[in-house]
């Protein structure tokens, strides 16, 4: 029980992406079924939590990726949040509430390491 008590701020925000990218997942699991424009009150929860988490992704989204999409882009980008947050934990950086300058360094260097994974995978970089 102490571990949980060490960093309250990583546990609360790692549980604020895992809530947001399951929401995220579901919602892309269930558009598979119902239509976009269903009145049933459970996939208006769906949207109206993720709407806001999909209009940030698609800033940073290539066109192409169609909006049936986009839920699993963002989950998918909320899911390497996670394991970017993790591995800073890991090696002892503490989030102890950081600014905004803090947060875009952290997604500016989980972008960049993406990048060099694509490039490696497509043969670009070795």
């Amino acid at each position: 029980m102490a571990i949980l008590l060490e960093n309250p701020l990583f546990h609360l925000v790692n549980y604020l992406l895992a809530a947001i990218g399951y929401t995220l997942l579901g919602r892309f699991l269930l558009s598979l079924f119902v239509p976009a424009n269903w009145d049933n009150y459970i996939w208006r929860f769906f949207v109206r939590i993720t709407d806001p988490v999909l209009r940030l992704v698609r800033r940073i989204t290539p066109g192409s990726v169609g909006d049936g999409l986009l839920p699993l882009v963002a989950f998918f980008w909320v899911l390497f949040a996670r394991c970017f947050l993790r591995h800073l934990e890991a090696l002892g950086v503490t989030l102890a509430y950081p600014g905004i300058d803090t947060i875009l360094i952290y997604f500016y260097f989980l972008a960049r390491c993406m990048v060099d994974i694509v490039l490696v995978d497509i043969g670009l970089l070795s």
